[in-house]
């Protein structure tokens, strides 16, 4: 294949997929996913008309708290050696965080996409350094 038709090739092909990837992205609508094949939710009853007086229902009140009264420290224990210190509070760490919501069909097509117009930009400047070389290499041949 002639060198300035795969040129042309590859760059209409970046362009032709740069153009394509948001059309992709928009039709993610069009196939249903879990969420569209639940009907939907019925409406909210409408508020039940007003119920005749009644008398206000007071609820009792709470308990006073308890009176707060200190731990007593026994003399032949030193504060230090009062048993197992308080373990400290659980972390979560990464592995126990809450898992990440899946990317829908059209977002992974058009990040395929733009995968493959960053690889394609990279075979075209990686091309065009190497015909600069070739160029300088033979520009005393002409």
């Amino acid at each position: 294949m002639d060198l300035p038709a795969l040129i042309l090739m590859l760059v209409g092909l970046g362009v032709f997929s740069s153009f394509l990837a948001p059309f992709v992205e928009s039709q993610g609508d069009v196939i249903p996913g879990q969420e569209s094949l639940s009907p939907p939710s019925p409406p909210p009853p409408p508020p039940s008309p007003p119920s005749p007086s009644r008398p206000p229902r007071r609820l009792p009140s709470p308990p006073p708290p308890p009176p707060y009264t200190p731990p007593a420290l026994r003399p032949s224990q030193s504060p230090r050696s009062s048993g197992p210190s308080p373990a400290p509070e659980p972390t979560l760490s990464p592995a126990s965080w809450p898992a990440k919501q899946e990317l829908n069909l059209g977002k992974k097509i058009g990040l395929m996409f733009a995968g493959i117009v960053v690889i394609l930009q990279v075979c075209v400047v990686a091309f065009l350094v190497i015909k600069r070389r070739q160029l300088l290499k033979n520009h005393g041949r002409y």
